[in-house]
């Protein structure tokens, strides 16, 4: 099995007869690392280093924009739930 790239393309390319109306559940062989692919991009598109910051940070951090974002505040950039989705592996048994 290729990458989940590689996979919606083959489905694109294939006849409508046999798509048609059909789930297709796709997926990477192995898992993605949220810090890898980061680096990749960062690399790439010749950026800085990326930091990391201690855990407590980041929660105390995610408290705070909870508290903006309660005040009314749009455009909060980290808030629990968005430090929950970073947090959370997305891994299924396919």
């Amino acid at each position: 099995m290729r990458n989940t790239v590689y996979q919606i393309h083959q489905i694109l390319l294939a006849p409508a007869e046999t798509v048609d109306k059909r789930t297709f559940y796709v997926a990477d062989d192995e898992p993605a690392d949220l810090y890898d692919m980061a680096n990749i991009i960062r690399q790439a598109i010749g950026a800085r280093n990326i930091h990391h910051i201690p855990f407590w940070m980041a929660k105390t951090a995610a408290l705070a924009g909870d508290m903006f974002k309660a005040r009314g505040c749009r455009s909060v950039p980290l808030t629990s739930f968005r430090l929950n989705n970073i947090l959370t592996e997305y891994v299924f048994d396919m």
